[in-house]
């Protein structure tokens, strides 16, 4: 592989083998080889079967053969599945080639990293056809019913805490709510509050590792109640919220140095995924979303993600989005 610049080493074979965006087109027949991240200014990739060079936008695939160059206020990163991150500054171009190296910069390695822990970013997306066109997205209704009340957090993801904060939301005016929490045994507590958010009770006994929950919210007003429906999430078992942080622990002192890099909101919310931490990987992929609105799959992935989780409405908003900026390129 022939670069202008350097790169650093990191481990990550495992996470980006099996990178499969549905909206742009991964070629059945072709082993991505790497993924285009950390983009500033304008980044062009020429696929190698390609006439010309294409402006490419964040989180777009290479295979063998493709070309990427930036322009002289450009710059992005590579990762590839060799366990390189390859830093391309302005003025710079990159083949892209299986077994590739760099010598030019001494390789920073991610230790700690159980591959079959991490990326297979095809969970991560939307079943597509071969035109781009979000299939899941024919399917997809908002949430039925308008719910008076619905819980926000914790909904349908694994968590960490014992003592999580509950919140939800109502298009209701109630005098009181009451929150409800259940074991698979039964009721565990029951607690009022006038708030939307409620911490919980310091006076009840914390959740268990490894085990589920289920909780729900009635409004009271004067003369009507309004009841949520019954939502779940779980606990990490103690053995996968070690291995979890032990893996944080070696994204962050691989990335110390751009810990705002979205190549490491990239890492961190596919391992929280792979985790079924679903909330913690939504606000990481959020965060890259943010920085690039004009992705598809930055918005494809946050669509499969909301949809996951049971968010319907703004699983409908991400997929059409990612259907829309996809059919513009």
């Amino acid at each position: 592989m022939k670069e202008h610049l350097g790169a650093r080493t990191v481990a990550l074979v495992p996470i980006l083998m099996l990178v499969t965006f549905g909206i742009l087109f991964c070629q059945p027949s072709t082993r991505c080889l790497a993924l285009l991240t950390d983009l500033r200014g304008e980044v062009f990739v020429k696929a190698v079967r390609g006439p010309e060079f294409k402006k490419a936008p964040w989180g777009t695939q290479l295979y063998a053969g493709d070309v990427v160059k930036t322009s002289s206020n450009g710059s992005a990163s590579v990762l590839l599945t060799n366990n390189n991150l390859i830093a391309l500054g302005p003025g710079s171009s990159i083949t892209i080639s299986e077994g590739s190296t760099s010598s030019q910069k001494e390789p920073k390695t991610i230790s700690g990293i159980i591959s079959e822990n991490l990326i297979d970013l095809s969970g991560l997306t939307m079943r597509s056809t071969s035109e781009g066109e979000v299939v899941a997205l024919a399917g997809l209704r908002g949430a039925g019913p308008d719910l008076s009340i619905e819980q926000l957090s914790p909904r349908n993801s694994a968590i960490r805490s014992l003592t999580p904060t509950f919140s939800w939301r109502s298009s209701v005016q109630v005098e009181k709510f009451k929150v409800k929490l259940y074991n698979n045994h039964g009721l565990l507590w029951t607690k009022e509050t006038n708030q939307t958010t409620m911490e919980y009770p310091k006076d009840d006994t914390p959740l268990h590792y490894g085990e589920k929950y289920f909780w729900q919210v009635e409004g009271l007003a004067l003369v009507d109640s309004y009841q949520s429906a019954n939502i779940g999430f779980s606990l990490l078992s103690k053995e996968n919220l070690t291995l979890v942080e032990n893996q944080e622990r070696s994204l962050k002192t691989a990335f110390s140095d751009d810990p705002t890099a979205t190549s490491y909101h990239f890492l961190a919310g596919t391992l929280y995924q792979q985790q079924g931490l679903l909330e913690e990987s939504i606000a990481k992929f959020e965060t890259v979303a943010q920085r690039y609105p004009d992705a598809p799959a930055a918005h494809e992935v946050l669509g499969k993600l909301y949809n996951d989780v049971g968010l319907k409405d703004k699983a409908i908003a991400a997929l059409q989005k990612a259907l829309k900026l996809s059919q513009a390129k």
